[in-house]
């Protein structure tokens, strides 16, 4: 023998409920949007490290190399000048691409929404 049970729930039209339900799914869209704003902002984020990191370790090599060609040339006073020469140009331009990609304002530039006093974005 077998017994089947079916259980069915039926709402009425509730104007309340369905206000409710409404609010919910707008708060939950909002969710979704800014999930997807900070994913993007994530992304943004790993790739500027990585850029970093591979500016660091350009500059480290040029420090170095002018390290060894300084030692290298140490008995040779016009190469000395030539080499500090072109340390004082590279510098100068290392310089000047720090400057140019640092905001005035630390807080600035974030591109967070933030209000830039540490508080989260605001939506």
């Amino acid at each position: 023998m077998r017994i089947r049970v079916d259980h069915y729930v039926h709402f009425e039209d509730d104007p309340t409920t369905a206000a409710a339900i409404a609010r919910i799914e707008a708060l939950l869209n909002q969710v979704i949007i800014k999930e997807d704003r900070q994913m993007a902002d994530l992304a943004r984020l790993q790739t500027e490290v990585a850029e970093n990191g591979d500016a660091i370790a350009s500059a480290t090599t040029l420090l170095e190399g002018l390290s060894q060609a300084l030692r290298d040339a140490a008995t040779d006073p016009a190469a000395v000048t030539a080499l500090a020469d072109q340390l004082d140009a590279q510098t100068n331009a290392l310089a000047a691409a720090v400057a140019a990609n640092t905001p005035a304002d630390p807080n600035a530039g974030g591109g967070t929404g933030g209000t830039g006093e540490g508080e989260p974005p605001t939506e």
